[in-house]
């Protein structure tokens, strides 16, 4: 039986329940591994606390003991220090250790990482950084607490942990971390951390944004006086983190990840300014009216033959990714959705109509005659080639391009993703290139005389 030893630096709600979580897979039978696990936290009650609860074996105020033995370091800390942390652990890190940042940005982290981590005579680095999200038990969503009182053996049940380590972490680091996930039950999810950074505006960012102007825009009225004595559960909810959260740590948070909070607060502008619009024309019931068309759409072939299988397939899958975008970029994603619906449609097609050409020997010469119709597939190169210029169109002015994990155009082999960028050009070129061999197979063939025509 193999043994672990954890550290948890900051006994909040995600590290205490990390704690936990282990050391309930300690007790199950005929465990495979054991886990030590040692806290550190500046505030003595709240490592009394983590006792108490049995989160942790031992606890230790000094980071630099708490660390120096441990194979895992859980980091669960305030953004504004999490740079002195990663500073101050980093010469004490045993060889091959790997530190799970669970900081709410990846890229400065990885980039602290890189800077103080001890390296080699090679070069190379002695210990491991991978960031993670952890996305919790739906039972728990509602919470909002991150205090150790808050702590559940199974916070992470039905979860999902976002993995965003950097290109460069080793696979074995990385695989370390993916272990203990499955042994909770963790599903789990990789994300470029630059690509979990830009989500990460939209999710935290931007609530955290909209609160600071809502309690602004409120309390600077003249009218702040009377409006606190009708201060009610749905504006105390709407401002919570205000009070609980560190402004230093807030503050930092929003500079480091300046571009996406601008990006996604300009999207939230613009539908402010549409709200404004419907408001100012008094056509405040139209949301109502869509809703009712929508209904009736839905009831009719076209809605389940088209919109249905485009929601599903393609949007659903992605619709935390597309609520970050902008309003030119989400309607280029749904216009490549139908073009990607429509290639996925095509290939089925040609696919079932070469299966039914194979069988035309088979049949008598005047069947055969009659029927030569489906022996003739180079229509679908046609249609191909004008879909994938299509897609291409649609995606270039945004740099952004709805694929699939293996970059087939938009077919739905497999859950689909978004390029975006660099990546999205370079997938964009691909498809030219894609398109320009059709046409240049299609006119090979017409040349030489090999399009298949009707059977004699």
């Amino acid at each position: 039986m193999a043994q672990v030893n954890v550290t948890l630096i900051g006994l909040n709600r995600l590290n205490a329940s990390f704690g936990l979580a282990m050391r309930k897979l300690a007790q199950v039978p005929n465990a495979r591994h054991q886990f030590a696990v040692t806290g550190s936290d500046e505030n003595r009650a709240t490592l009394d606390k983590a006792k108490e609860l049995g989160a942790i074996d031992q606890a230790i105020r000094n980071m630099d003991m708490a660390v120096e033995n441990a194979d895992l370091v859980f980091i669960s800390m305030p953004f504004a220090v999490m740079r002195d942390v990663l500073k101050a652990i980093s010469p004490v890190l045993k060889r091959g250790a790997v530190v799970v940042d669970l900081s709410l940005l990846k890229l400065p982290a990885i980039e602290w990482a890189d800077q103080y981590f001890r390296k080699s005579a090679d070069g190379q680095p002695e210990a491991f950084l991978v960031g993670v999200t952890p996305v919790i038990n739906p039972a728990y969503l509602s919470d909002p607490r991150t205090d150790i009182e808050a702590a559940q053996a199974d916070l992470f049940d039905q979860g999902t942990l976002v993995l965003a380590p950097s290109p460069s972490c080793p696979p074995d680091a990385v695989r370390l971390v993916t272990d203990l996930a499955g042994l909770m039950g963790l599903k789990v999810h990789f994300m470029d951390p630059a690509e979990h950074d830009g989500l990460i505006a939209s999710m935290e960012g931007l609530p955290l944004l909209l609160q600071v102007a809502l309690f602004r825009t409120l309390s600077t009225s003249p009218g702040w006086g009377d409006l606190k004595r009708l201060s009610n559960p749905a504006f105390v909810l709407a401002t919570y983190r205000l009070e609980t959260d560190d402004a230093e740590d807030f503050g930092l948070s929003i500079e480091q990840n300046r571009a996406n909070n601008l990006r996604v607060l300009e999207s939230l502008v613009q539908t402010l300014n549409e709200m404004i619009s419907v408001l100012k024309t008094g056509d405040c019931c139209h949301q109502t009216r869509g809703k009712s068309r929508m209904v009736r759409a839905d009831k009719s072939i076209v809605y389940r033959l088209v919109h249905g299988p485009i929601e599903r397939w393609y949007l659903q899958p992605i619709a935390t990714e597309v609520a970050s975008l902008t309003s030119d970029q989400q309607e280029s994603v749904r216009r490549q959705a139908l073009i990607g619906w429509l290639q996925t449609i095509l290939l089925v097609a040609v696919s079932v109509q070469s299966i039914f050409a194979g069988f035309l020997r088979a049949l008598p010469p005047d069947l055969r005659t009659a029927l030569s119709f489906l022996h003739r597939i180079e229509w679908g190169a046609y249609v191909g080639i004008l879909l994938i210029l299509a897609q291409v169109v649609a995606g270039w002015s945004t740099q952004i391009v709805l694929t699939n994990r293996h970059w087939l155009l938009a077919w739905r082999f497999s859950k689909p993703r978004l390029l975006m960028g660099n990546a999205a050009r370079v997938a964009q070129f691909a498809y030219l290139l894609l398109a320009l061999l059709i046409v240049s197979a299609v006119i090979w063939v017409r040349i030489h005389g090999f399009i298949v025509a009707a059977m004699p």
